[in-house]
């Protein structure tokens, strides 16, 4: 939905998918800024958490948006769970 491709494997580890997504948030930050804005608003991830980040070197400031881009997913998964029909 955010226009930015991206696959993974059903059997990928967990350190392996944060490694890929780090990587992917670091590039899109880097080459394509508008659609790390438009990664950003299709995922809903709040502007004021990204403006929080207190991080001076691109590469934590998207080590920090890859955890905040995960622990949104994983709060749409455990709402549609708790409260999906």
């Amino acid at each position: 939905m955010a226009n930015v491709g991206l696959e993974f494997n059903m059997d990928i580890k967990p350190n392996e998918l944060r490694s890929i997504l780090h990587e992917k948030i670091y590039f899109l930050i880097l080459e394509k800024f508008q659609e790390y804005l438009n990664l950003l608003y299709v995922v809903d991830i709040p502007e004021t958490a990204v403006k929080k980040i207190e991080a001076d070197d691109v590469v934590d400031v998207s080590a920090e948006v890859c955890f905040l881009l995960l622990k949104r997913e994983l709060q749409k998964v455990w709402f549609k769970d708790k409260y999906g029909s």
